[in-house]
């Protein structure tokens, strides 16, 4: 029997999320770098394209988690404010009990010490600011995750997908899983195309 976190999701399913996949290919279609001097022209040019592949996939991550929480009935997508001084990836509201839920989206988990520092400022910091800016929602109604797409959560604070869907009963995994078969097939099509 198939856990509902798990349950298909086809490219219909994920339209904000394809729509992002198709601009950011656009982009790397014709992207051009400064070689390294330390590898020849191709190689460097090939860690380049990676690298920037994989730079531009958290927003691919974000947009698929939309796509889930939009087909949630039970959750309403809310827009971010782009006013605030540091702005959320994701807000969300919980239909039946009116909480803000707002998250930090990670594709990974390996981050170093600087990094950790400023999750737990965001942790610390962010929640008062979403309070501030949607006085209508009490604070014990406002929530705020860093989510960690894949591997262990650096910190005890940060939670998983499956966090998500054991907090809100948001089953984001088959968005991202379907999401980011669809966004490495295509990079490998541009990695072809561009003769790597």
């Amino acid at each position: 029997m198939r856990a509902p976190h798990l349950r298909p999701v086809a490219i219909t399913d994920i339209p904000r999320a394809d729509a992002q996949i198709r601009r950011t290919i656009e982009t790397l279609r014709t992207a051009q770098f400064e070689q390294d001097p330390l590898w020849s022209a191709s190689v460097s040019f090939a860690k380049s394209l990676r690298s920037s592949a994989e730079k531009r996939e958290g927003v691919i991550l974000e947009c698929a988690i939309k796509d889930a929480i939009e087909q949630a009935s039970h959750l309403r997508l809310l827009d971010v404010d782009h006013q605030l001084k540091r702005v959320p990836d994701v807000q969300f509201e919980i239909r039946d009990t009116g909480w803000l839920v707002a998250l930090e989206i990670k594709r990974g988990s390996l981050h170093d010490s600087g990094a950790k520092r400023q999750f737990l400022a965001d942790l610390r910091d962010i929640p008062p600011l979403l309070r501030t800016a949607l006085p209508l929602f009490p604070a014990e109604c406002v929530h705020f995750h860093i989510v960690f797409i894949s591997g262990k959560p650096p910190l005890k604070q940060g939670i998983t997908l499956d966090g998500l869907t054991d907090l809100y009963r948001l089953n984001a995994r088959s968005h991202i899983l379907t999401a980011r078969q669809r966004y490495s097939a295509a990079v490998d099509a541009v990695l072809r195309e561009r003769g790597l």
